[in-house]
């Protein structure tokens, strides 16, 4: 999107040990517009979710098994406040923890559709098609180390 302020959520990290070798992750995701339809934060595999509490609900590491291991574990956060939200979660010891941060909004900026016909009046954009539908996606994958972090929204996610 030329000269538009496109940029990510912004994310506050801190990672410390927990009981048994485990590692407890806390994060404060707090989108970077407030017209966000919805946040994901993938746990990415290499670091097993063994719970986590998502905007203070509690969720065990049983429901959080999937079914294909290798694409890690997905957390969606609709509509979130511009204030942010909180996930905690309790890891294995294992590796770095990795984590794909997305915000979508059901809106595109006005550079990317300047010159373009307008939509038929009896037509609709495909709704929640994720990949079809008329919206802006922005997501940013970080690791997670030992320090505190902060990553705040660029223009360049």
């Amino acid at each position: 999107t030329p000269g538009e302020d496109v940029r990510g959520p912004a994310v506050e990290s801190r990672l410390e040990a927990g009981e048994g070798g485990r590692r407890k992750v806390s994060l404060h995701i707090t989108p970077s517009r407030p017209d966000a339809a919805f946040v994901d934060v993938q746990v990415l595999p290499g670091a097993a979710v063994l719970s986590a509490r998502l905007a203070g609900q509690q969720a065990p590491g049983d429901t959080l098994r999937t079914r294909n291991a290798a694409q890690g574990v997905l957390f969606r956060y609709w509509v979130p406040s511009t204030d942010g939200f909180d996930l905690e979660l309790e890891l294995t010891a294992s590796g770095s923890p990795t984590v794909r941060v997305g915000e979508h909004t059901y809106a595109v900026p006005a550079s990317v559709t300047q010159g373009l016909p307008a939509r038929p009046e009896d037509s609709m954009p495909v709704p929640f098609g994720e990949g079809l539908d008329e919206g802006t996606r922005v997501t940013r994958t970080l690791r997670l180390d030992a320090a505190a972090a902060e990553v705040a929204p660029g223009p360049k996610p």
